[in-house]
């Protein structure tokens, strides 16, 4: 385990297996070109191989050999002894056509007078078989030595994390202390990668949740709901950013808008968010605060960043759902059909239209959508 090695080693480590990885690469590389000259040196010995029932004898060649590898597959991946049994029986029997065809072709070479050639291309055949097999072996090293590296080299990498994580939280912690003390809001990189933390003093700050409710109608004509979810969180407000100067504070605000592009925020304040995004930002000031400070209009969007789940397990393909005929609820025409259950919120992220633009022009009410309504999307 990696965890229980030092810094060092793991660096020695991640130093070997990188060296190693570029033997291997250039090694693969060179193994490739000379295999490509193997197989233009066969093309070569084909052409001379003219004959019309040597062809045909080779391709019935060609055909079993790709049998024979297929059944060495199948074999190999049964666990079945029954069926390994009868595999066996079926490769033993292409074995013996193939056998058969192998003299078949010596025979014909012999009676045309270019067994030369057929034995030049015997040799080459085997030579490139053999070539094929120390490419994939080169191949798998290479991939084990990859990994190898990889492993290693993002330890080292998490380690260093965590020890920037750690000088910057005993930063960060007295910065927020004395800046709660001044009745200030902060924000800063959630994941601490930098002891920047920012004062804002909020001005009428507003959040707002937004809830899907999917409701459906009942023959008593009242509609029913069977779930609620959280749609979206928006915060948003005005923030005043202080500095030294005003040079200071605009300094502040050009890396604040840069972070907005690429981090994750914690905003402690009127709320207190872990899980913040910047949707929007802008600045302005006046005469009453151009000395040291700016004021700023800040939209934050709450989100969680997802975690894509592999399976390791092999799933089985489901077969498409069948089409049922009828009239479809696309947005062809530039409306939504409305369907039981269904809101104004599904419909904005099925169109691509925003929430309060889709309200704002149709007549309907949030939760009295009517079933087969025609919905506007533009």
């Amino acid at each position: 385990m990696a965890s229980k090695l030092s810094d060092a080693k793991i660096r020695s480590e991640t130093k070997i297996w990188s060296k190693k990885v570029k033997k291997i690469a250039s090694k693969l590389k060179a193994k490739r070109k000379d295999h490509q000259s193997l197989i233009d040196g066969l093309n070569s010995i084909n052409k001379n191989l003219n004959s019309p029932e040597y062809n045909k004898a080779q391709g019935s060649y060609d055909n079993y050999k790709s049998q024979a590898s297929d059944l060495k597959a199948k074999i190999k991946k049964s666990k079945s002894k029954k069926t390994k049994s009868k595999l066996q029986g079926q490769l033993n029997d292409v074995i013996k056509k193939k056998s058969a065809l192998s003299q078949k072709m010596n025979s014909i070479a012999r009676n045309k007078g270019f067994t030369v050639w057929h034995n030049r291309k015997v040799r080459k055949e085997v030579t490139i078989r053999n070539s094929n097999k120390l490419i994939h072996s080169l191949e798998k090293q290479k991939s084990h030595a990859k990994g190898k590296y990889s492993y290693y080299r993002n330890t080292i990498l998490t380690r260093h994390r965590n020890r920037i994580r750690k000088k910057n939280s005993k930063i960060m912690r007295k910065k927020i202390k004395h800046a709660k003390k001044h009745g200030a809001s902060v924000l800063y990189r959630t994941d601490m990668m930098d002891s920047e933390v920012f004062w804002l003093y909020e001005t009428s700050p507003s959040e707002t949740n937004s809830n899907t409710v999917a409701t459906h109608a009942t023959d008593k004509n009242s509609v029913q709901t069977n779930y609620v979810a959280l749609d979206s969180r928006e915060l948003s407000g005005t923030y005043i950013l202080q500095g030294k100067n005003l040079k200071d504070a605009s300094h502040k605000y050009k890396k604040l808008m840069l972070w907005s592009r690429h981090y994750e925020f914690t905003i402690q304040g009127f709320s207190y968010w872990q899980h913040a995004y910047i949707s929007s930002i802008g600045k302005s000031t006046d005469e009453t605060m151009n000395k040291n400070a700016l004021s700023l209009s800040i939209s934050f969007t709450y989100a969680k960043q997802a975690k894509i789940q592999y399976s390791r397990t092999k799933s089985k393909r489901k077969a498409p759902a069948k089409k049922h005929k009828g009239s479809k609820s696309g947005t062809k025409g530039g409306h939504i059909r409305v369907k039981p259950g269904m809101t104004y919120a599904q419909i904005a992220k099925k169109s691509g239209t925003s929430l309060s633009h889709l309200m704002k022009i149709n007549k309907w009410p949030a939760n009295k959508l009517p079933v087969g309504a025609k919905v506007r999307t533009r």
